[in-house]
């Protein structure tokens, strides 16, 4: 059922692309678990990532980098983009949250040299429908997006479970715009779904 739980423990045999690690789980979970898929497409609500200025100016939480994935550093002159060398994420997203005394999240994103898709891609679960890239842009960014999961935040929600006072937090729809110089941009168009169609508890080793 849907509420069991399952640790995998698995090692890919040589440095992969994400790309290649989803392939390989994909495997594992067909020879594991029995999977089995199908993609169907549904016409739904969606949004598209635009410029929230006319002049396409981008906030202080994009900076456009040329890095190398499989070294993890800036090929193109000294600057190190959003993050210290090294403190640098690989090429990836990192997600903190931290959770205030009654239930809201200030949620800490930080997606280091990638193209514009995948934020978008990583927006949808925080807008609550799918996100498309519309900017158009073609760069490599380092992205950084700090934004409470639930707005408004009460004065109960002023301080964490420790005691120490949160930073100030906006929405997500208030962040992108003053952190990213984005915004969303409703529409209405077909969307790819993953259906599974049969699975199975896996055999003991």
């Amino acid at each position: 059922t849907n509420r069991e739980r399952y640790d995998i423990r698995a090692k890919a045999p040589r440095p992969s692309s994400r790309q290649e690690m989803l392939q390989m789980l994909q495997t594992l979970l067909t020879e594991r678990f029995q999977l089995k898929a199908h993609r169907e497409t549904r016409t739904m609500d969606t949004y598209g990532l635009v410029f929230a200025k006319g002049d396409n100016s981008l906030g202080s939480g994009m900076h456009p980098v040329t890095v190398d994935c499989e070294t993890n550093t800036i090929t193109d002159g000294p600057d190190p983009g959003l993050f210290p060398v090294d403190q640098r994420p690989r090429c990836g997203a990192v997600a903190v949250g931290i959770t205030m005394v009654s239930g809201p999240v200030l949620s800490k994103n930080r997606f280091a040299g990638f193209t514009m898709q995948r934020p978008a891609d990583s927006f949808s679960g925080a807008a609550g429908r799918p996100v498309f890239d519309r900017t158009g842009l073609t760069e490599t960014f380092d992205v950084q997006l700090n934004y409470i999961r639930e707005n408004p935040p009460g004065p109960a929600f002023s301080e964490r479970r420790d005691g120490a006072p949160m930073p100030d937090g906006v929405s997500f729809r208030d962040a992108i715009k003053q952190q990213l110089g984005l915004d969303l941009r409703s529409e209405r168009g077909p969307v790819e779904f993953l259906v599974i169609d049969a699975i199975e508890r896996p055999k003991s080793n």
